[in-house]
């Protein structure tokens, strides 16, 4: 028997979607967040990140890469 009973994830792809519909980034488009998806859902597929950091962390890093991609510069305030 493994001890697996404790682990859960929390897929990081919802805090994207989340984010697009409840709280949307300035200047960051639909098409920006559907790559951040896309992102998102490569780096849970081909990697083990979701068990090794927190999803906010992971989602952060989704959007992040998404805005490099579209040449646009996230600002981070809190």
């Amino acid at each position: 028997m493994l001890g697996f009973d404790g682990l859960g994830v929390r897929h990081f792809q919802v805090l994207i979607v989340e984010s697009s519909s409840q709280t949307p980034i300035t200047g960051f488009s639909k098409a920006m967040y559907s790559n951040a998806y896309k992102i998102a859902s490569e780096m849970n597929r081909l990697t083990m990140l979701c068990v090794q950091y927190p999803s906010h962390i992971l989602a952060c890093v989704a959007i992040f890469l998404a805005s490099l991609y579209h040449g646009t510069v996230v600002s981070c305030t809190r």
